[in-house]
């Protein structure tokens, strides 16, 4: 019986000579000759994109680019697609290698749960993943920790946004109901617990007081199917983060859970309803409100479950849920709804690679291939709250950039195939 926990990467997969990671004092990096695709929607054949440091510098057409200085670092893109690095905006790298709502969370210890988190940093960024934003679960000083340590080197690993301990109501989704409640709430294994409109404050105050980027929040519960937080307490939690400038994404599978988040100007609705709900898209479309539907993680539960072992009435209820996600997100896309890419890895593996299946799912949904691009790159950076530094080949940006085997736009499968990476050019950050 197979499983859907493998840590084992075969030798092309590897990122070995694949990544070119620049800084400051890097000098000049061209890439010519491959198809860019910017990331908001411009296709330009043998192009060429001037890096200088670790910022993009110019994109030149076909033609028109000047000769290279004597000491540039020359990429060859003949033949390969250019783009943006991918962005997941949901993801969780706990290093919880398995899905047991008891056991998951028991064993194997802390320890090497953070060693087997910083291998998912580098399959992440191996797949050509360069920006998460990982959304609790775990300990939060795991997570600072792998920031910390892709910053000085130590580790590869994409750019990282942070939402510190998610914030659940007690005995909200956040819960393990199978443990008793005095030992959830001292080890916060999914979540900090708050309740009342002070609590709230203090909680998103302490999660920027130790270095979160973002606030994570449950607005619904999955299996009672209640709101989770009143909406007063939801917009205390909102303007304590946008006061700071910062964002905040909430957990929302439910009509009352999105309703409510919306009330309260929360800024991102993470997974979204089963179900149309038009009221609720045209708000979200009014507001500017960022839906990341995290469909490959319970696509990979219907399509392969069985391959593993998963429960029948798991499966079939993943497939419930991910026929019912694929109809909102499609019509979310016929109304104009901002729609970015978040995989959801977690307990269940897929590092990296259920962030290039997402974009597929999102083809699969009604967008062309080069919407599902822009949905991984330029649209997640806004709904990150950080396009002004990524997402797009343009001036200024900075130099996180793919250079991927083929025709992307003809096969946005490629992107499942690690082997199909040429090159991964980063901005590393030291300071």
């Amino acid at each position: 019986m197979g499983s859907p926990y493998d840590y084992v990467m075969a030798p092309g997969e590897l990122l070995d000579d694949k990544l070119v990671q620049l800084d400051d004092d890097s000098g000049t990096t061209i890439i010519r000759g491959g198809t860019v695709l910017d990331g908001t929607g411009g296709r330009h054949e043998d192009a060429t994109v001037v890096i200088r440091g670790g910022l993009i510098e110019a994109l030149h057409l076909a033609g028109k680019a000047p000769p290279p200085p004597d000491d540039a670092r020359l990429i060859d893109a003949t033949g390969a697609t250019v783009m943006p690095g991918i962005m997941d905006a949901h993801i969780h790298m706990q290093g919880n290698a398995s899905p047991d709502p008891l056991r998951g969370h028991l064993e194997p210890s802390d320890d090497v749960k953070f060693i087997r988190a910083a291998f998912e940093m580098y399959q992440v960024l191996a797949s050509g993943v360069t920006t998460v934003r990982a959304l609790g679960h775990g300990p939060a000083e795991h997570t600072y920790a792998l920031r910390e340590s892709a910053r000085l080197g130590l580790i590869h690993g994409p750019r990282m946004l942070i939402s510190g301990w998610a914030l659940s109501q007690t005995r909200g989704h956040g819960d393990l109901r199978v443990m008793p409640y005095d030992w959830v709430e001292h080890e916060r294994p999914r979540a900090a617990f708050c309740d009342g409109e002070l609590e709230c404050r203090k909680m998103v105050r302490r999660n920027f007081g130790e270095g979160a980027d973002v606030i994570k929040v449950y607005s619904s519960d999955n299996r009672t199917g209640r709101p989770d937080f009143t909406v007063d307490e939801l917009s205390a939690i909102a303007d304590e983060a946008h006061r700071r400038g910062k964002r905040v994404a909430t957990h929302a599978k439910t009509y009352e859970g999105v309703r409510n988040a919306l009330e309260a100007g929360i800024d991102t609705i993470e997974h979204g309803t089963p179900e149309v709900h038009e009221d609720l898209l045209e708000t979200m479309l009014a507001q500017e409100t960022h839906l990341i539907p995290t469909m490959a993680t319970v696509h990979r539960i219907a399509a392969e479950g069985a391959d593993w072992g998963a429960p029948p009435a798991a499966i079939e209820r993943a497939k419930r849920e991910l026929e019912g996600r694929q109809g909102m997100v499609r019509r979310a896309h016929e109304m104009g709804v901002k729609v970015g890419t978040g995989s959801d890895a977690g307990a269940r593996s897929g590092f990296g690679l259920l962030a290039a299946r997402e974009v597929a799912l999102l083809v699969d949904c009604g967008f062309s291939p080069m919407d599902a691009v822009s949905a991984a790159t330029h649209v997640a950076a806004g709904a990150l709250g950080i396009q002004a530094d990524v997402g797009s080949i343009s001036a200024g940006k900075a130099a996180d950039i793919l250079v991927i085997d083929g025709d992307l736009l003809a096969d946005v499968g490629r992107l499942q195939d690690r082997t199909n990476i040429r090159v991964i050019v980063q901005r590393h950050h030291h300071e």
